[in-house]
């Protein structure tokens, strides 16, 4: 998935403000989605079987903090100098 997959190298310098807001909107927007989705099968299945737990929210949240995790990591990791 090249929504996730998109993420610069150690070496390449951090993208801009507007770009990492974009990637935020498409991760939020995933996630969203498979809230909703999780939402649904969670309703369905705690009518079926009176407790299913919301293992797949805990699991989209992921997707919406890992992409913050990853920036506040590259950004202690990013090279300022050339090595020879």
């Amino acid at each position: 998935m090249q929504i996730l997959g998109s993420f610069e190298r150690r070496h390449q310098p951090l993208i801009s403000h507007r770009r990492f807001a974009d990637r935020m909107l498409k991760v939020v927007g995933l996630w969203c989605l498979i809230a909703v989705g999780g939402l649904a099968v969670g309703m369905a299945g705690y009518a079926t079987f009176e407790g299913m737990p919301g293992l797949l929210l805990i699991i989209a949240t992921g997707f919406v903090l890992a992409p913050i995790f990853h920036r506040v990591l590259h950004h202690f990791h990013v090279e300022t100098h050339k090595q020879d």
